[in-house]
């Protein structure tokens, strides 16, 4: 894990980004934090092209990034993960959708 991460915030929730993600000792040196605002769509290319992307389930833009991803044909889109119950503690997740959910309405109605 010794490549960069970069984060696109929306600046919406701070404290999880300093108070998380940069103290953590794994993750915390290799971020890069970008203000969505100065990027001006680079995001959305950034995100598409990466080697992984997690994105936000309910997030119109985090659907868009899936559906450009998987349509290029690239794999590595985690938008529906959930933490397992009896390892709320640590650090066990899981699919609870495939990459397919992402193209069917019924469910991305729910979320928006």
């Amino acid at each position: 894990l010794h490549q960069p991460i970069i984060l696109f915030s929306d600046g919406q929730i701070p404290e999880i980004v300093e108070q998380n993600l940069l103290n953590d000792p794994i993750i915390g040196p290799n971020l890069i934090i970008f203000n969505k605002e100065l990027l001006d769509g680079a995001d959305i290319a950034l995100s598409v092209l990466a080697d992984v992307f997690i994105g936000n389930p309910a997030s119109v833009t985090s659907g868009f990034i899936a559906r450009s991803r998987i349509s290029l044909g690239m794999e590595q889109n985690y938008l529906w993960r959930k933490k397992r119950k009896e390892d709320f503690g640590g650090s066990s997740w899981f699919s609870v959708c495939n990459d397919e959910c992402i193209f069917k309405p019924k469910i991305m109605e729910g979320l928006i």
